[in-house]
């Protein structure tokens, strides 16, 4: 007994052979093929023995076993299928709920995605029609689609792309020399699919609609769409006690992660109108963790490495760090335009020297050498004097007993509460 797997394009991917080891008595061949991907597998016997004897065969049959796995799809990030990875079980009912559980258009081989508001197109990265929310995001193209970054981003309905991932990070700092770091990150993974009258979500939420009247008066299609919304919250807390001198005496976290799932159907009247709706699901449910079963973020261990830099470096809360760190580095920006003003006049003056302007033939070397020397002498007075000036109001103000809430990353600036 022979067989050979091939896959969907008839390259060979596996084979084997198995004999009867005693021809004298009634042998049973039989062996079990793992196919990994759709395609053909062909099975036959055979007598191959270089001797004259007869061979009879009998109660051959084959069992094919379905894989839970009817179809598989892999995408580029703008949604166009790699059709090297992906794969379809054979004799399977085609799905065309693909690419971020839309309906995918296969008239005229156009490819699009129905998106419910407007349609797109993978192959492009860009949708065919005008976004309605276009007058909320004057700022990007009406036919963007995740405003160019779909590695980030989402559009959930086909109406203005959302950001399903937020982080900020709040800190706090005490009178007992401690800093407490508090990162608040969420997720958010909303799909979207059609189902028919035959699913049970249908049928539960039509049952529901109607007991408490929320279906539309003229009557609903036998299509609706299925929402599942998840957002995932996680609250780290980091507490970070120091000694009056700045070094650190301990850290201890604590975590909260909390979960909310929403599953709702809204349906579509016969005049493709509201249809009513139901939610079939509503739940929240709070994970705690404390200790070494934290997981502290990347952004949060930044927080915390930045902290501990500070108050050994300068005794003092990393709340302090931006209040004038920025007063700085726009001092800096200045002088260097200054520098660069006066080195311009310079040059002018040299070059009218050059070209025989009168009284300026001899003078043009020395005016350049004066004013090289004078706009350093006048920069480095007024960065001098203004250093000194905004260090001596950051001795003043100083940010140990307060709050600073940060949207984004480690490195952005604090706004101070």
């Amino acid at each position: 007994m022979t067989y050979m797997l091939f896959n969907q394009d008839f390259e060979y991917v596996s084979g084997n052979f198995y004999q009867v080891e005693d021809i004298t008595i009634h042998g049973t061949l039989s062996t079990q093929v793992t196919v990994p991907e759709g395609g053909f597998l062909y099975v036959y016997l055979s007598n191959e023995n270089p001797n004259n004897f007869d061979v009879h065969f009998d109660d051959f049959f084959i069992t094919h076993t379905k894989s839970t796995i009817l179809q598989e799809d892999h995408y580029y990030p703008y949604g166009m299928n790699i059709g090297a990875l992906s794969s379809t079980a054979p004799q399977a009912k085609s799905n065309q709920y693909k690419y971020n559980g839309f309906e995918e258009q296969t008239d005229f081989d156009l490819g699009w995605y129905d998106y419910m508001a407007r349609y797109y197109d993978p192959q492009l990265g860009r949708f065919n029609q005008v976004d309605p929310a276009a007058n909320e995001m004057r700022r990007h193209s009406p036919y963007n689609y995740a405003f160019n970054n779909p590695m980030r981003f989402i559009d959930p309905d086909g109406m203005m792309p959302t950001d399903p991932n937020t982080t900020s990070t709040t800190v706090q700092s005490t009178a007992d020399n401690e800093d407490i770091i508090t990162e608040v990150s969420s997720e958010t993974i909303e799909t979207k699919s059609k189902i028919t009258s035959e699913s049970p979500e249908y049928q539960e939420a039509i049952l529901d609609a109607r007991a408490n009247d929320r279906t539309s008066p003229n009557g609903v299609k036998k299509e609706a769409v299925l929402t599942t919304r998840t957002v995932t919250t996680t609250v780290t807390t980091s507490t970070l006690k120091f000694d009056g001198n700045g070094k650190l005496l301990g850290v201890s976290h604590s975590q909260a992660v909390i979960t909310s799932i929403k599953r709702s159907v809204q349906f579509e009247d016969q005049f493709g109108g509201d249809g009513g709706g139901s939610v079939l699901e509503n739940s929240i449910g709070i994970d705690d963790f404390v200790g070494s079963d934290v997981n502290v973020s990347d952004n949060q261990q930044g927080f915390i490495d930045g902290a501990v830099d500070f108050r050994r470096e300068n005794k003092l809360s990393i709340t302090n760090r931006f209040d004038f760190n920025d007063e700085l580095a726009v001092l800096a920006r200045g002088e260097a335009n200054m520098s660069a003003t006066f080195s311009f006049m310079g040059v002018m003056l040299g070059a009218m020297g050059a070209l025989g302007v009168q009284g300026l033939e001899g003078l043009s070397g020395l005016v350049i050498g004066s004013v090289h020397s004078l706009s350093g002498d006048i920069g480095s007075g007024i960065a001098s004097g203004t250093q000194s000036r905004i260090r001596a109001k950051g001795k003043a103000n100083q940010c140990n007993v307060c709050t600073k809430l940060y949207q984004g990353g480690v490195n952005s600036n604090g706004i101070k509460r």
